[in-house]
């Protein structure tokens, strides 16, 4: 699962075809690569690319959890509210 690599292929973009910290040349993602190989089943091939991997992993895990809270409430205060109004009615009528 490899993210950008400084390439002649990235040559549109002066900051993707410049090697960085987080875009490596195409020869040290490959040396880096394939020291990963027998380690683990799944791999970005680059340390910086990992971290990358997991930070945006986490940002949409927070961002699920955070939209399942808000419509948890939302559905609980308006169950709580059906109950009341339920339990009020059912007053009147007898």
């Amino acid at each position: 699962m490899p993210l950008y690599v400084a390439t002649r292929m990235q040559r549109f973009s002066k900051t993707l075809s410049n090697p960085s910290v987080h875009i490596p040349t195409a020869e040290k993602y490959a040396s880096h690569a394939v020291r990963t190989l027998g380690y683990s089943t799944r791999t970005t091939g680059y340390w910086a690319h990992t971290i990358q991997v997991y930070l945006l992993h986490y940002l949409y895990v927070y961002v699920l959890l955070y939209y399942n809270r808000k419509i948890q409430r939302v559905c609980l205060s308006r169950f709580s509210l059906r109950a009341v109004f339920s339990c009020q009615q059912s007053s009147f009528i007898v």
